[in-house]
């Protein structure tokens, strides 16, 4: 089993490179929009102890709204961010490096077998109308390469969510982001099924289609937040705990945008982001999780 390590910054500068990818840092996607906003006031409002964020990239986007909600937040929960870039990480560490509520993991949310298959890719690419079919099927192959290379190349840890759940001995965490790889939605889902919350983002694409789809026909969790027409689309899906959390496969989709806490209509969002030691005490440097 891997464990729970500190990383230097150091290491992690060391083995980026100035490549295409996720060697390079990029500009946040999810900042000062609806999406953020409502993760924002989810944050400051949910009757939650723990948030995994899966995608943090540098901290300048999702990340700023969960934790400038959850400051506000009377339960104090604690954010576990996920990023698989070493360079984004490392910046991602460098800003939220203080907030003593925030850890900040290295690695990939899955195992490599957990990507999928290209034929599946190719399906979907022929048969779903969405914003990936703007580019060559060659094209997104190459990126589902590029992803299963960088991990190997650069010896990323991988099944952090596992991984993470063990260490901090979490069950199920209070709130979920899937927004990481464009090709790992679907298998996130699996490892965080049995979150209060499920927030999607990119559902028009591949990363959270069908994610998006299951959780609309499954009996254990009802949608409570929805625009697919802001950038890829997000959603977001709260579990309902008098039915048997039994997910099934779907394929209609429901649009409509409302958002309700604790039975109150809501709407808002804000993050930021930081690390502290296993021991509980704030550092500075990130944390990974390796074999």
């Amino acid at each position: 089993m891997p464990s729970l390590l500190i990383v230097s910054l150091q290491l992690m500068s060391a083995t980026a490179s100035d490549s295409e990818g996720l060697n390079n840092l990029i500009a946040p996607e999810v900042h000062q929009d609806e999406f953020f906003e409502v993760i924002r006031d989810l944050a400051a409002s949910a009757p939650i102890d723990t948030v995994l964020e899966i995608g943090s990239s540098s901290g300048e986007g999702s990340t700023l709204a969960w934790v400038e909600g959850l400051r506000l937040n009377s339960r104090k929960p604690k954010l576990y961010c996920m990023e698989v870039s070493r360079v984004r990480c490392e910046a991602l560490q460098k800003h939220w490096g203080s907030e003593e509520f925030v850890e900040c993991f290295l690695g990939s949310s899955v195992n490599l077998d957990q990507f999928p298959s290209t034929a599946e890719v190719e399906h979907f690419h022929r048969n779903v109308s969405g914003p990936l079919q703007k580019y060559p099927q060659e094209q997104v192959l190459g990126w589902l390469q590029a992803d299963l290379d960088y991990i190997r190349k650069e010896v990323v840890p991988t099944g952090c969510i596992r991984e993470i759940k063990r260490a901090r001995g979490i069950e199920n965490f209070g709130a979920v982001l899937i927004d990481s790889s464009e090709f790992t939605g679907n298998a996130e889902l699996d490892e965080v099924y049995g979150a209060e919350f499920i927030l999607l983002d990119d559902t028009q694409t591949f990363k959270c289609h069908a994610a998006h789809q299951r959780l609309l026909h499954d009996p254990g969790y009802e949608l409570i937040a929805e625009n697919p027409k802001l950038r890829h689309g997000y959603s977001i899906f709260r579990r309902r705990h008098r039915t048997m959390l039994d997910p099934l496969p779907v394929d209609s989709p429901v649009h409509y945008f409302t958002i309700v806490l604790n039975g109150e209509p809501s709407s808002g969002i804000t993050l930021r982001f930081c690390s502290s030691s296993p021991s509980g005490g704030t550092g500075t440097s990130s944390k990974a999780l390796q074999h």
